[in-house]
C-alpha cells in the first residue's frame, strides 16, 4: 500500500501542479491522524516515510521544470467568481454571465459540501479521522473566498481547483447514500435522484466538445506550422520543459505521415494529397 500512494501521489504531482491542494490535505490528515494515535517519533518517521517520494518527486519537478516557467497575459479574475465557475462547469451548467450569480454558485456548492461533511462524519468523527482529510481540502474556501473577495488576481482559473474536484464529488455521493440509508421517503429519493441526474445530463452537454476536441490538435498546429513559407517560426509558451517535449513527440509522428506518403507516391500508390505540401 505504501509503494501505491507512492506511485499515486507522485504521479499527481506530475500531473498537474494543482494536486498539491489534495496532498497537503492528505499531510494535515496524517499529521493530525498520527500524532494523535502513535507515540511522536513512530509518527514522525511514519510521515517521512509516506510524503518523502512524493517531496522529491515535486523537488525533481521544480528543478527540471516549475522554476524555469513564465507567466502572463491571464485574465484579471476574483478568485470567488473563479469557484463559482468551477462549481458551474462541474454540474454542466454553463457558467453564468451575471457575476453576482456566480459567487451565489460558489456560496451554495461551498455549503453544500460543507453540510455533506456534517452528514457523513457527525456520528463517528471521533472514530474516524478520514473527515480532516475533507476539511482540510474545502475548509479553506471560505477564508479564501473572505480574503481575496474584493481583490483581483491575475492567474486564478477553474483549473486550479479541478483536481479536488473529484474528491467532493466522492463526498457528495456518500452523503447521499448516508441519507438514503437513515431516510426512505419519496422527497429524499427524488432529491437525490434529480441531483445525479444534473450532473450526468450536465456532464453530457460538454462531451461532444470533448470527443471532438480532447486536449487540442497539436499535430494540426504542426501542420500548419510545416506548411507556413515565414521562416524562421517562433513559438511562444510559458512552459518551457513540457511544451517543447509536446512538439517534439508530434514533429515525430508528422515526419513520418510524411515520409510515409513520399515513399507511397514514390511507388505509385495513392498519398493523403493534403500533406504533399508539407
Amino acid at each position: 500500500m505504501l509503494v501505491l500512494f507512492w506511485l499515486t501521489a507522485s504521479a499527481g504531482v506530475l500531473f498537474h501542479l494543482t494536486f498539491l491542494f489534495v496532498l497537503a490535505s492528505l499531510g494535515v490528515w496524517a499529521t493530525l491522524h498520527l500524532f494523535r494515535t502513535e507515540p511522536m517519533g513512530r509518527a514522525s518517521r511514519r510521515l517521512v516515510a509516506l510524503f518523502a517520494v512524493p517531496a522529491a518527486a515535486f523537488a525533481a519537478l521544480y528543478l527540471v521544470d516549475i522554476r524555469h516557467m513564465r507567466h502572463g497575459g491571464a485574465e484579471v479574475r476574483a478568485l470567488i467568481d473563479v469557484i463559482g465557475e468551477l462549481m458551474a462547469w462541474s454540474t454542466g451548467i454553463l457558467p453564468p454571465d451575471n457575476a453576482l450569480a456566480g459567487r451565489a454558485i460558489a456560496i451554495l456548492g461551498a455549503l453544500l459540501l460543507y453540510a455533506a461533511i456534517v452528514v457523513c462524519f457527525r456520528r463517528r468523527w471521533r472514530s474516524s479521522s478520514e473527515w480532516l482529510f475533507f476539511v482540510a481540502l474545502f475548509g479553506p474556501v471560505p477564508l479564501l473566498l473572505i480574503g481575496t473577495g474584493a481583490d483581483d488576481f491575475t492567474f486564478w482559473t477553474p483549473r486550479h481547483f479541478a483536481m479536488a474536484l473529484p474528491f467532493g464529488i466522492i463526498l457528495l455521493a456518500r452523503a447521499g447514500s448516508r441519507l438514503l440509508a437513515l431516510h426512505q421517503g419519496v422527497l429524499c429519493k427524488a432529491l437525490l435522484g434529480g441531483m445525479l441526474l444534473l450532473h450526468v445530463c450536465g456532464q453530457l452537454v460538454f462531451m461532444p466538445a470533448f470527443l471532438r476536441d480532447g486536449r487540442g490538435h497539436p499535430m494540426a498546429a504542426l501542420q500548419a506550422m510545416a506548411g507556413s513559407r515565414e521562416r524562421p517560426l517562433s513559438v511562444a509558451s510559458d512552459h518551457d520543459f513540457r511544451n517543447p517535449m509536446l512538439l517534439a513527440f508530434y514533429a515525430e509522428r508528422l515526419r513520418r505521415k510524411i515520409a510515409k506518403v513520399v515513399g507511397q507516391q514514390h511507388s505509385g500508390q495513392p498519398g493523403d494529397s493534403s500533406t504533399d505540401s508539407e
